[in-house]
């Protein structure tokens, strides 16, 4: 009588979890409106996000609904997870959004003949040099620095990323150098992270046109 029990127990407790797994498997599709683009945007850059969203594996293309592919681009240029969209950088929307909140304790400075290298950097033509120093409000010297700089007058997802350990970099106009290449008669933003074991140092944001 009691192994009848439990057996008739088991027996609910099974076709429950079978009717539960189905209405979980079952309810995200049926929300899906087949007329939006339902992508859940992804991946390790922006390129490979809207691959993923204009041309879908077939066990889920009929989940995306209709998108195309600007609607694949504009979904994936609202991501605003990180975790999901690798491209985006978590200092760039710091600039983006909080600049003005945040008081430098990096200053970062163009080496000009009006403006000279407090290391004594020498102004040569064909090169942009930037250079940068913390300040007393520091919390600590950092150990090294992580140099974003984008084309145009804001910062965005297309920044660029050098690290360095010293307080300068050279950029050249010419193709036939070493240092990292900027275009000519452009115009490009700038910012200093300074690393240490207590976060991170902010700088100034500089722009300078070449």
């Amino acid at each position: 009588m009691i192994n009848l029990i439990l057996t008739i127990i088991i027996l609910i407790l099974v076709i429950y979890m079978i009717i539960v797994t189905e209405r979980f498997q079952q309810e995200p599709s049926g929300n899906l409106d087949p007329k939006q683009c339902n992508y859940l945007p992804w991946g390790p850059d922006l390129k490979s996000c809207v691959n993923y969203c204009t041309k879908p594996d077939k066990t889920v293309a009929d989940l995306f609904g209709s998108c195309n592919t600007q609607t694949c681009v504009d979904t994936c240029n609202h991501c605003e997870d990180i975790d999901r969209c690798q491209w985006i950088n978590p200092f760039v929307q710091d600039v983006t959004y909080n600049d003005n909140k945040v008081v430098p304790t990096i200053i970062l400075k163009e080496v000009t003949v009006d403006n000279p290298s407090i290391y004594g950097s020498e102004v040569t033509e064909g090169e942009v040099n930037i250079e940068w120093y913390e300040t007393e409000s520091s919390k600590n010297n950092s150990n090294s620095f992580m140099i974003h700089y984008v084309e145009g007058t804001q910062m965005n997802n297309n920044v660029k990323i050098i690290y360095t350990d010293l307080n300068f970099v050279k950029f050249n106009l010419e193709e036939d150098k070493i240092n990292p290449i900027l275009k000519n008669n452009t115009t490009y933003v700038f910012k200093v992270y300074g690393l240490n074991t207590d976060g991170y140092e902010e700088s100034n944001i500089l722009t300078i046109t070449t």
